[in-house]
């Protein structure tokens, strides 16, 4: 600003640059001179054009040119598009100078100030072109930072291999991949698409395998997280199964199931007793029948036709899990479904108190489906309480730590079998889903079958379920 504290005009400008100082900013030795070609070809049209300023802007920050003046005169521009104001040579140029770094741009042989402004405007070319050029060499330069500051990481004398290989994965993921802030853009624009949407009919969210359930949460809907919460042997681990089973073979979707509880043989005997209808009891102790291995022979393709994968690796943290998403994502498979089963399981983060700790994973686990934009099935236990209680049917107040793990779902169903506390129940061989939270929809609860002999639950509406499969008895005292 000038003395009065107006704006300088053009001719304000000139005289500043009469009495300008020695550069203090010139080009780095050793650097690429086309890549300094690119940086003044791109703000020598965007210098001129309000047009070509908004879309250089919406690539790139002032960050990205390697060259401290080009990083100043970006930022002037920015600073003028932000207020409203045109971008243009003379406003450039009074912007410089009201920040009192007009005198600070030039380059060796180009001169400085004002009179390099004008020589970057000789040098005009294609915005779009020129931004490619400048993000590629910005990537190679903070790639090579981050790499500096992983071996950092690596000679910290409190290495944990949870922790801090998620921390250089993501250092050099976010340092290879940002291209640009990216504009905001109007909601009218999601609204067309949303509309859109709905006209074609399509549905984002994925299938649990249970109709029914489905109509009541509308699937299982990206970066959104769901919690089923139950007692043990209630049927938490096999519901979870059940529907990541569902993803990940009858969708032929990729799935990651981090079971914290079993171990990945547990969960396969689960999916061929399910698959096959074979009793469990045969397998896990290893007295199949002719009939059992004929049920399992027709069973194998589509067993083996999955794309479900398991990590049994216990106790591990939320970091573990986001690097084997990362993993995943690299190898040409990302996740479209996390499922976890259970949160008491994991490695609790470093907190004063248990709840805080609890309440630190919940809001992982929704950062983990909003980071990936994946929907997180989060299997968690009910407390002893609701055993305590005559009427038996579980409230959110019954999930453990429940304050944060509620805040911090979109969903929240609770399992309840009235046979698990009454072994002559009219219900034997059902289980209520009891939807106690529901961001975009309704509460109720869905009764499915729990086939706890076969290692599954199904829908009490199939069609193809086999009467002589299934009866109360054989349902009761299952545990999953």
């Amino acid at each position: 600003m000038t003395d009065n504290g107006t704006r300088p005009t053009a001719a304000d400008v000139s005289a500043a640059f009469d009495e300008a100082g020695p550069v203090l900013y010139l080009v780095s030795p050793g650097h690429r001179e086309e890549v300094l070609a690119s940086e003044r070809a791109l703000l020598g049209s965007v210098i001129q054009s309000p047009e070509h300023a908004a879309e250089a802007i919406t690539v790139l920050t002032a960050a990205h040119f390697d060259l401290p003046a080009h990083q100043l005169v970006f930022e002037a521009v920015i600073r003028l598009a932000d207020a409203g104001d045109p971008v243009e040579p003379a406003s450039v140029m009074a912007e410089l100078a009201a920040a009192g770094t007009l005198s600070k741009i030039g380059a060796k042989g180009m001169g400085s100030g004002a009179a390099y402004l004008h020589d970057l405007m000789q040098y005009a070319g294609d915005v779009e072109y020129h931004a490619r050029k400048i993000t590629a060499d910005w990537q190679r330069r903070n790639a090579a930072l981050v790499l500096k500051s992983c071996q950092q990481i690596t000679e910290a004398g409190d290495w944990d291999p949870d922790v801090h290989l998620d921390q250089i994965r993501k250092r050099v993921e976010d340092a290879t991949a940002f291209t640009g802030p990216g504009a905001l853009r109007l909601n009218s624009e999601t609204v067309a698409e949303v509309l859109d949407g709905l006209e074609q009919g399509l549905d984002p969210g994925l299938s649990t395998g249970y109709p029914d359930l489905d109509d009541a949460i509308g699937g299982l809907r990206p970066c959104e997280l769901i919690v089923f919460g139950g007692r043990p042997g209630n049927g938490k681990s096999l519901i979870g199964l059940c529907i990541a089973d569902h993803v990940g073979t009858d969708l032929g979707l990729p799935v990651l199931f981090a079971s914290l509880e079993m171990t990945e043989e547990q969960l396969t005997q689960r999916r061929i007793a399910a698959e096959a209808r074979v009793p469990l009891v045969n397998i896990v102790r290893h007295q199949v029948t002719e009939d059992d291995w004929n049920r399992i022979a027709r069973s194998h393709g589509k067993l083996s036709e999955t794309q479900l994968r398991v990590d049994d690796t216990p106790k591990v943290s939320f970091g573990h899990i986001r690097g084997r998403l990362r993993a995943m994502a690299r190898m040409g498979s990302p996740a479209r479904l996390l499922v976890i089963d259970y949160l008491g399981f994991m490695a609790p983060p470093t907190a004063e108190s248990r709840q805080q700790a609890v309440a630190e994973l919940a809001r992982q686990a929704h950062d983990t489906a909003r980071e990936f934009a994946i929907p997180v099935v989060l299997l968690a236990q009910l407390n002893r309480l609701v055993e305590a209680r005559s009427d038996k049917v579980p409230l959110l107040s019954d999930l453990r730590e429940s304050g944060e793990i509620e805040q911090s779902a979109d969903i929240v169903i609770l399992l309840h079998r009235e046979d698990a506390y009454e072994r002559e129940s009219p219900r034997a061989g059902e289980i209520d889903l009891i939807i106690r939270k529901n961001r975009q929809g309704p509460q109720a609860t869905v009764t499915l079958a729990f086939q706890g002999h076969y290692g599954r639950i199904v829908s009490m509406s199939r069609d193809d379920r086999d009467p002589s499969n299934w009866s109360p008895s054989a349902a009761i005292g299952a545990q999953a």
